[in-house]
């Protein structure tokens, strides 16, 4: 037992006096490569010189948008939910597009302390039509990252292919429960920031969508090309009992490991 703590001893005396010699940058690398058991080589300076944009575009990433709506209440008591702003960001979290929208009803009740908006935002606002037709020409080929995409979609009145979708409040490893997790416990856990505090900002919320996408891309791309992105049957707890023993077993394994 002493001999082999010798041994291991010796092996990081010598694994120290090794790296003495190295810069930072090889010094990350061969840390990396020791935990992963893979090649990883250190960035030349030409791709150190990349802006992130130009890093996440060359990776692919360009085609993935983030989308987030607020809406104001219309009809008699105002319950009935109605388009007011849509935000949209790229990849890299600039703001592709935001734009209040004029209500087709008479609004009833603004939310402002949820939705952000006070009497007066709306005014000259451009019709819902035309924000329907801008919306529409961004998202055309894109795969839109979002929260409650379904809610989103449907106050635009617009349809998206199922696989070009990237719902947090659907993806199985962030569900409690079976339930989905609001975006605002999302944030706080998996990028350690608070978000929704007061009034909701709908570009701060596609923003933090994306965050959270770009944190697990690996994962959910992984998930969407199994077909395993939306898990239908784990939004209800009822229906979740009826998986299967080892699927289960399986969700709960991947989401430690996320944790």
């Amino acid at each position: 037992m002493n001999w082999e703590r010798h041994k291991k001893k010796q092996a990081a005396k010598q694994r120290k006096s090794s790296t003495l010699h190295l810069t930072p940058n090889e010094l990350n690398a061969q840390r990396l490569r020791r935990v992963t058991k893979k090649k990883v080589r250190a960035r030349t300076p030409s791709e150190r010189s990349l802006s992130r944009k130009e890093r996440l575009n060359k990776a692919g990433f360009e085609k993935f948008i983030a989308i987030d709506c607020e809406f104001v209440g219309t009809g008699s008591s105002g319950r009935k939910s109605e388009l007011a702003r849509v935000s949209i960001v790229d990849s890299t979290c600039q703001v592709v597009f935001d734009s209040f929208v004029s209500p087709l009803d008479e609004i009833k009740d603004y939310r402002s302390h949820v939705s952000g908006i006070h009497p007066g935002d709306l005014d000259g606002a451009p019709s819902y039509r035309d924000i329907q037709q801008q919306v529409h020409d961004i998202m055309k080929d894109k795969v839109i990252v979002g929260h409650s995409l379904t809610s989103d979609l449907k106050a635009l009145k617009m349809s998206h292919p199922r696989a070009q979708q990237r719902d947090s409040a659907a993806f199985s490893i962030f569900l409690r429960n079976g339930r989905p997790q609001s975006l605002k416990a999302l944030t706080e856990k998996y990028l350690h920031k608070k978000i929704q505090t007061g009034e909701h900002c709908s570009v701060e919320d596609a923003k933090s969508s994306m965050q959270i996408f770009l944190k697990f891309c690996k994962q959910w791309e992984s998930a969407a090309s199994r077909n395993e992105h939306y898990e239908n049957t784990m939004y209800n707890s009822k229906m979740r009992s009826r998986m299967p023993k080892y699927k289960r077993k399986k969700l709960k394994k991947l989401k430690q490991k996320l944790q």
